[in-house]
């Protein structure tokens, strides 16, 4: 997947089914990667936006 929407981080860092390994390494990475990606296609979608002259 290019990019992850808000809500998924959302979930992953706060359900409760994914308490047992929220602290685990290999799942921060994980989110640390959904939110970087989500970050990259949010600062393109404000750059076309600032280009089409609606931002």
């Amino acid at each position: 997947m290019n990019f992850y929407p808000l809500w998924w981080i959302s979930l992953a860092k706060h359900d409760p089914m994914l308490a047992s390994i929220r602290n685990e390494e290999r799942f921060q990475k994980i989110l640390q990667n959904m939110e970087a990606k989500y970050q990259a296609e949010h600062e393109r979608v404000r750059k076309w936006l600032e280009e089409q002259g609606t931002l």
